[in-house]
């Protein structure tokens, strides 16, 4: 069984704790748990960010509060978890699926 979850967590204690929970529940479910980073460059993220359907789903479209999160924070790369990173900046959100499904197919 696979369980995906985004979430873009940061390696502040909050987003960590929240991590931790993610972990406790593949162990409880004896699945597999895979921490995805996903890269992209500044200029293409304010791009995307900016699209008029991210409204719909309650999503961040402010670009100075992206650009001040970007500054402030790290992405989380989680210790004890197969990871692996992706960058999405020439990628379609299904042409990233696509490369994610294949390498956990591995």
């Amino acid at each position: 069984m696979a369980l995906v979850l985004t979430d873009p967590l940061s390696d502040d204690v909050v987003d960590t704790a929240v991590f931790e929970r993610f972990r406790a529940l593949a162990t409880q479910r004896k699945a597999r748990l895979v921490a995805v980073t996903l890269e992209i460059d500044a200029p293409e993220n304010v791009r995307r960010l900016e699209n008029p359907g991210r409204a719909d789903h309650r999503k961040l479209m402010r670009a100075d509060v992206l650009q001040e999160l970007r500054h402030k924070y790290r992405l989380l790369r989680p210790e004890g978890v197969e990871t692996f990173s992706l960058d999405v900046t020439q990628l379609t959100a299904a042409d990233a699926a696509s490369r994610i499904f294949e390498r956990l197919q591995s």
